[in-house]
Formats: structure tokens, C-alpha cells, sequence
């Protein structure tokens, strides 16, 4: 057949055309039947638009879930980095949502987790690492005994030196607490075990005697005329049976006549009043109870071991006092 020879109105029916390139049609515009059944150039428009080499665009807004079939998006339908927190709705994602094994540490933004953010109950110990908590991650106050499994922290759970006095609650530590042989000298400190820490003696058994310490020392009290208190006790019934003391460092007076004594609730009843200017550093003095029972002391009230100076004010010398007794009641 033969190329159309004649100029044909548009909306005429053409049978038999080979081509339709002759006709003139604007750039971009499709022929579409109108209201009178005629072919018309129009452009298209709406949700859609054509280009002039064919291609079809889809306008903005214009696929809404309803255009969209269930199950009809996938991974594959969505452009690396389309979703932000812009696209999800809130509370749009729940476990549902999630694949499993899908979040990991680098899914989870910095300081994105808090308590709100956790279930209850929804940690356990199959959910924690090994070694994932540390101090860093547990708040300040966060743990209490609610918190604490019965026997659950050994010495496993607990690093060197995490626990001192601020740790321990005000008489949380008693024999039960202790193993058995856990405290020896390491453990007490210098003059923490006083008369209120030994065990009494007024039952019968063994009981060992009880020496006390004290020291005069010039650099530290003074040389002044009158009583200076040396910061040691002696307990209620308690019975001196011996006393001496030490010259550690040589005595003196300006004038050579300063005397010194030392006593706890009676007067001169460890060491009589005497001058000792005369004795050098390692002089060795007998008290006034000497072991016989003439010479025992007895202390009914508690008092604290003093040196009382007279005559004239010390200008050196240091001496340390020992005092041996038991207790009775």
C-alpha cells in the first residue's frame, strides 16, 4: 500500500496509513479523544507527565499508601539512605519492625539508650557481654540491693581495691562478713585495738596481760610547770602491777631542778616525783609498782596517764612509759 496522499483533518479515522510522522503534534503532547470523540493534542498532566522522547515522571505526593499494594515495598524499592527519622512515624518501629540481629552497636546511636528506653525486666544476664559493665557504665547510686542477686557478688565481681570505708555501710561488716583468719596485723590498723577491743576479764579462763604505752616527749608537750594528759587510759578495776619507763632523750632545767612524774588517778602512783636531769638517753627507771602486791596500784575509775612537771620548767627530755596490769571486773 501506498503512502496517505492527502491532507486528512485530525479525529479522521485513517485506515490503511503506513505513518503518522507527517502530522504536526506540539513537543511533549499526546493525542487523547475529547468530549466529542474527536483526537486532540493535549500535554499530560496530573499525577503524570510525558516527555517528548516518552518517558513517563510521576509527580511529587502522588503515589499515597493507598496506591501502594501490602507488602508492596521492599528493600529493594528503597534508595540507600531514603529513610530518616523524618519518613518513620512516631512509635512507627517496634519489634515487628525490627529483623532479628539487625541492631548492633553500630545501629545505636551514643547515649541513645536510657532506663525509658528499656522494658522491664528486659535485661538479664544472657543479654550483657562479658565484661561489658563496668564503673563507667553504671550511674552514680544505681545499684542498691534490690539490684544484687542473692550471693551474687564473689571476688570475681570485684576489682582491686573497689572497696573502701565509702563503700561499706555503717556496721555492714560483722563476724558473719569475715572469713575465717581474714584479719591479721596487715589488716589493723595502728592503735585501733584499745581496752573497749579486748575481751573482758572478769570471767575465769585465760586471759593475757595488758600492758600500756605512753610517751613524754618535750617537742611535742611542752616543758611548762603543771599536768600534761599523754593521751593513753588506763580502764575501771584495773590493777598496775608493775611500772617503768625509758629515757630516750636526756632531761633538762634551766636551773637543774625540774622534777617529773607520772600518775593516772592518784598522784605518783606510776612514778614518784624526781628530778632526772642526771639520767642519759636509755636510763631504764623502776615505777612504783614494782610486781609484789604491796606495791600493785588499783584504778577504780577509767584516767589517762599523765606526767605532772614541778619545781621548774623542763627545757628537753623524752621518756616512754610502760604500765602493766590486769583487769578485774
Amino acid at each position: 500500500m501506498g503512502p496517505v496522499a492527502a491532507k486528512v483533518q485530525l479525529g479522521t479515522l485513517i485506515e490503511g496509513a503506513e505513518s503518522l510522522t507527517s502530522f504536526t503534534l506540539a513537543s511533549g503532547n499526546i493525542l487523547v479523544g475529547n468530549a466529542s470523540n474527536v483526537s486532540a493534542s493535549v500535554a499530560m498532566s496530573g499525577d503524570a507527565t510525558i516527555s517528548n522522547a516518552g518517558a513517563v515522571s510521576l509527580a511529587a505526593d502522588s503515589v499515597a499508601a493507598a496506591e501502594i499494594a501490602t507488602d508492596g515495598v521492599g528493600s529493594d524499592e528503597i534508595a540507600a539512605d531514603a529513610v530518616g527519622t523524618s519518613e518513620i512515624a512516631t512509635d512507627g518501629v517496634g519489634s515487628d519492625e525490627i529483623a532479628a540481629d539487625a541492631v548492633g552497636a553500630s545501629e545505636i546511636a551514643t547515649d541513645a539508650v536510657e532506663a525509658a528506653e528499656i522494658a522491664a525486666d528486659a535485661v538479664t544476664a544472657s543479654e550483657i557481654a562479658t565484661d561489658a559493665v563496668d564503673s563507667d557504665e553504671i550511674a552514680a547510686g544505681a545499684v542498691g540491693t534490690s539490684e544484687i542477686a542473692t550471693d551474687g557478688v564473689g571476688s570475681d565481681e570485684i576489682a582491686a581495691d573497689a572497696v573502701g570505708s565509702s563503700e561499706i555501710a555503717t556496721d555492714a561488716v560483722d563476724s558473719a562478713e569475715i572469713a575465717a583468719d581474714a584479719v591479721d596485723s596487715a589488716e589493723i590498723a595502728a592503735g585501733a585495738v584499745d581496752e573497749a577491743h579486748l575481751s573482758g576479764q572478769a570471767v575465769d579462763g585465760l586471759h593475757p596481760k595488758r600492758i600500756a604505752r605512753a610517751t613524754y616527749d618535750f617537742s611535742e608537750h611542752g616543758g611548762v610547770v603543771g599536768a600534761i594528759g599523754l593521751g593513753v587510759s588506763l580502764p575501771d578495776d584495773a590493777i598496775i602491777q608493775r611500772s617503768f619507763f625509758q629515757v630516750t632523750s636526756q632531761f633538762a632545767s634551766a636551773g637543774g631542778n625540774a622534777t617529773i612524774a607520772f600518775h593516772c588517778e592518784t598522784a605518783d602512783n606510776i612514778f614518784a616525783a624526781a628530778d632526772i636531769d642526771a639520767d642519759v638517753a636509755g636510763t631504764i627507771k623502776e615505777g612504783v609498782s614494782t610486781g609484789t602486791a604491796a606495791n600493785m596500784k588499783v584504778i577504780t575509775s577509767s584516767c589517762a596517764i599523765t606526767a605532772t612537771i614541778a619545781v621548774e620548767n623542763l627545757t628537753s627530755g623524752k621518756a616512754v612509759i610502760w604500765v602493766e596490769y590486769v583487769v578485774t571486773e
